[in-house]
């Protein structure tokens, strides 16, 4: 998941890979990506309203 980082937001998600590894993280980043509709960017006005775990981070985002 650390390769997730590179996105420079929390993720929030579900993600499953089976032999992943580096390259098939950067394969899925840039897919991901490339594609607009394929994610959202959510912000929370709240830390209260962000999922546990991401509550701590809200202001360093």
């Amino acid at each position: 998941m650390g390769d997730m980082m590179v996105l420079g937001k929390p993720l929030i998600g579900a993600y499953t890979a089976f032999k992943g590894g580096h390259a098939l993280n950067n394969k899925l980043l840039r897919a991901l990506l490339a594609d607009r509709t394929a994610y959202d960017i959510v912000s929370f006005d709240k830390p209260a309203q962000a999922p546990r775990g991401l509550a701590d981070l809200a202001p360093a985002w």
